[in-house]
């Protein structure tokens, strides 16, 4: 099963690009409710104070489970590779981040998420402060970085 396809950039150099259009139909999807930005206002209503969190790579942080990692295999000139991360193509991808995200950050105040953003907040400097405490240490207990 190959899975790339090469095209050609200004320079004329060729690159590898690889869809995942074939490990999509393999996978069972399971939903999540992503947020809209309406459901972000509502949380945020009322706080004075504000820090957003970019995590560092994002989908990459997140380890696909060994017994899935068959269904990303492709093809290069170099032999069979598999992901073992979560990669931007998967057609389920942006729902399994936000709700890992969301479960990590859920019991924490003054807290959301949009995606890799997640959003700290509070009502004065102090309450602030502590919730974004929290968000620290439980990202640090769950080996997420984040962007500084």
């Amino acid at each position: 099963m190959d899975l790339s396809s090469s095209c050609r950039t200004e320079a004329e150099t060729t690159r590898k690009i690889k869809t995942v259009r074939a490990p999509n139909k393999a996978i069972l999807r399971t939903r999540h409710i992503i947020p809209t930005i309406e459901d972000l206002v509502v949380d945020l209503n009322g706080a004075k104070y504000f820090s957003k969190l970019d995590m560092n790579q994002g989908y990459h942080q997140l380890e696909l489970a060994p017994e899935s990692r068959y269904i990303t295999t492709f093809s290069t000139h170099r032999g069979l590779f598999r992901y073992k991360r979560l990669n931007f193509g998967m057609n389920c991808a942006a729902e399994i981040f936000d709700d890992v995200i969301r479960q990590t950050v859920i019991g924490i105040p003054g807290v959301v998420n949009k995606s890799d953003d997640i959003f700290v907040t509070g009502k004065t400097k102090d309450e602030h402060d502590s919730n974004l405490e929290k968000v620290l240490k439980r990202f640090m207990s769950k080996n997420l970085t984040l962007n500084f």
